[in-house]
Order: structure tokens, then C-alpha cells, then sequence
């Protein structure tokens, strides 16, 4: 975490881990255990809690792939985020109503 809009940073805590590649479920997509992290933050309270999938040695062919939390607590910093937009800069590409899209289209 950073309390000076990232200048500076705490020091880090191994939450998980380390995880093999073999322990994970194989997909048409290769081995994964999901593609979901997040940070959820409690409503004046002061705490995150981030989520975040972790795996053991799977017990013969049943695989073991959690998700995990825990929570932090959090003290604001000296840069106010109020009213700040949240800004995405990902995703679907402009929109050409003069082109038809057949199909799935990937972003």
C-alpha cells in the first residue's frame, strides 16, 4: 500500500503461495485457477479485504483451489480521491455503425 499516491510503498506480506503449475486444473485455455482478484473495501471501517485464489497438492486427481481473504487495514493517504471518476481504459474498441459484427468479438 502507498499513502503518498505510490512514491513511496509498504512493505510486502506473502499472503500464499508458492503454487506449481501441476496443481492446478488444466483448461481449453491451460492451467488456471481462475481469472479473479479483488479488493473490497469496508464501508467506514477501514479494512480491505482482498480475495485472491491460491491452490495446494491436489489428493490424486481432485484438485484443491480455494479462494482466499484476508484483511488489511487501511489509513488514507495525503491525496483526497473524492468525486474522482473512475476511469476504464480497456475493453471494446469505438463503436462504427457502418461495420456489422458476426460473431463473438474479443476485447
Amino acid at each position: 500500500s502507498s499513502r503518498d499516491a505510490g512514491s513511496h510503498w509498504a512493505d510486502p506480506h506473502t499472503l500464499a503461495g508458492p503454487m506449481q503449475l501441476d496443481w492446478l486444473a488444466n483448461t481449453t485455455q491451460g492451467v488456471m485457477v481462475g481469472d479473479y482478484i479483488s479488493t473490497s473495501l469496508l464501508a467506514g471501517q477501514h479494512q480491505a479485504v482482498p480475495v485472491f485464489a491460491e491452490a495446494t497438492p491436489p489428493a490424486g486427481t481432485v484438485f484443491d483451489e480455494p479462494m482466499a481473504a484476508a484483511r488489511q487495514s487501511v489509513h488514507g493517504g495525503g491525496v483526497p480521491m473524492l468525486d474522482d471518476p473512475v476511469l476504464f481504459t480497456g475493453g471494446s474498441p469505438p463503436v462504427d455503425p457502418d461495420v456489422v459484427v458476426n460473431g463473438p468479438t474479443a476485447f
